[in-house]
């Protein structure tokens, strides 16, 4: 009652956690759609547009103790490898020393799973990027070569707003608000997409950008 509802959570080991919440936010990255219709069924609106993208794998790089420091600037590339193929990667330095790199493609054989622990790199896609680094720096970032050495494989899935491409921001139901859709760009938006819904509960309209253009 007074316009609150329970929300019954469940945890890895199938324990059961209850809470009483005025508000529920859907904000759950590639699992955001597919949550909605659980939950809400036909009711689900805009949530359920809210799909998975392929996965995509990253990988973290060091280049070998006594290394130059890797210049702090973010390379977004187009080139051709020896063997002829073409690729797009992005590297990205970090100030601890070790380089980001994505943009390897992605993988259309593996669907989203149930649950987030179980995403998992393809090797093939993981050797590209280990490739791609290679070419960009063969001196640093090598790391079959072993002028580097490989800290993290990773992979993840996007969520992607099915209808317009753009995130979807703000409330579609009683009590009930979205947050997701952000596709490349979650990271980047997130600060600002978590301002504006805060806004739009508790003060009833967003103020500190015009999100017209993204409401449910």
């Amino acid at each position: 009652g007074n316009g609150t509802r329970e929300v019954v959570a469940v945890d890895d080991n199938g324990g059961r956690i209850t809470f009483i919440a005025t508000d529920v936010i859907f904000a759950a990255g590639p699992w955001t759609g597919r949550l909605a219709k659980q939950l809400l069924g036909d009711k689900a609106g805009p949530a359920a547009d809210v799909q998975p993208s392929n996965c995509s794998n990253s990988i973290i790089i060091r280049p070998t103790r006594g290394s130059p420091p890797i210049s702090g600037h973010a390379l977004f590339t187009v080139l051709k490898l020896p063997s002829g193929v073409f690729g797009e990667p992005e590297v990205y330095p970090r100030p601890d020393g070790s380089v980001y790199i994505c943009g390897g493609g992605s993988s259309t054989d593996d669907p989203l799973p149930e649950k987030c622990k179980e995403v998992k790199a393809t090797d093939e896609l993981v050797q590209k990027l280990k490739n791609y680094a290679a070419f960009v720096s063969p001196d640093f970032l090598d790391v079959d070569g072993k002028k580097a050495t490989l800290e993290a494989v990773q992979a993840c899935y996007r969520p992607n707003s099915g209808k317009t491409g753009n995130p979807i921001i703000g409330k579609f139901g009683e009590g009930l608000w979205i947050a997701s859709g952000h596709q490349v760009w979650g990271i980047n938006n997130g600060p600002g997409t978590g301002k504006v819904l805060a806004e739009l509960i508790l003060d009833g309209k967003a103020t500190s950008a015009d999100i017209s253009a993204l409401m449910p």
